[in-house]
């Protein structure tokens, strides 16, 4: 029996969903300048924030519960920023 090698398709798009909480988008606790990796302040936008696994409450090495990332339940720390009057 022929035993077939099978070869990567680097031309088709990557699968996977990437977690991305979207209560986040504007709380308080969020990532706005930068987020810390250990010793090491890393940068990050106001805008990329939200985005990540971790917050100012979960900082890293932990993470978000994932019903939060998932989007299938709220976060307990939840605290929408209040908007700026112009």
């Amino acid at each position: 029996m022929d035993k077939e090698q099978h070869s990567p398709n680097f031309e088709q798009p990557m699968n996977g969903t990437w977690l991305v909480a979207d209560q986040c988008r504007d709380c308080v606790f969020r990532y706005k300048d930068y987020f810390r990796m250990g010793d090491k302040k890393i940068p990050c936008s106001e805008e990329d924030g939200w985005k990540k696994s971790s917050c100012e409450i979960f900082p890293y090495p932990q993470s978000k519960p994932p019903e939060v990332q998932h989007n299938t339940g709220e976060c307990e720390y939840y605290e929408k920023e209040r908007q700026r009057k112009k």
